[in-house]
Formats: C-alpha cells, structure tokens, sequence
C-alpha cells in the first residue's frame, strides 16, 4: 500500500499500488515528491518547487540520498561525485 504517496490524479475510491520499484520511483517522480536528472534538470526541479512555497522563500530542502543500488567497489566513488556535483553545480542557485 501506499496512500502516503496518493495524488489528485489517483482515484481516491481505490487501493493505491504500485506494483514495483520502478513504478514506486516513476509515481515519486511524476508527483515532484524525487528530483532526478541531469544537474540543470534537477536545478530546474528544484526551481519550481522553490517558487510554489514559501512566495519563492523556501526554507528548508532535505537531501536524502539512497544509494543501496549502486555497484560494488565503485559506490563510494560515485556517491562522492554525485555529492559534489549537487553541492556545486545543483545548491549554488539557492543560496
């Protein structure tokens, strides 16, 4: 079940499902509840949300990074680079 993850587009007289990993992360995406994408992509997500909130003075993001998926030895490696490519190329248009 997942009715924390309901939108106006879902049916409210039915079971939220979602069937798999894939259709959890695509449903996420599509609500703006996950930003993904290249670094301008997720700037311009982020954009957008900063503008809805707050008159466009939004206070607070979290950044949760989930990362049990990524391959083996190369992990940490590539949590790094993705953790400086936000902090450099995504967070500097917020400040």
């Amino acid at each position: 079940m997942n009715e924390g993850l309901r939108t106006a587009a879902d049916g409210p007289n039915s079971m939220q499902r979602l069937d798999d990993a894939r259709a959890l992360i695509r449903h996420m995406y599509e609500a703006g509840l996950l930003f993904c994408g290249t670094a301008d992509q997720v700037r311009d997500q982020m954009q957008d949300m900063h503008e809805v909130y707050g008159g466009g003075q939004l206070d607070w993001s979290v950044w949760d990074y989930r990362a049990q998926a990524l391959p083996g030895d190369d992990a940490p490696d590539i949590r790094r680079q993705q953790l400086k490519t936000y902090a450099e190329q995504v967070m500097p248009a917020f400040r």
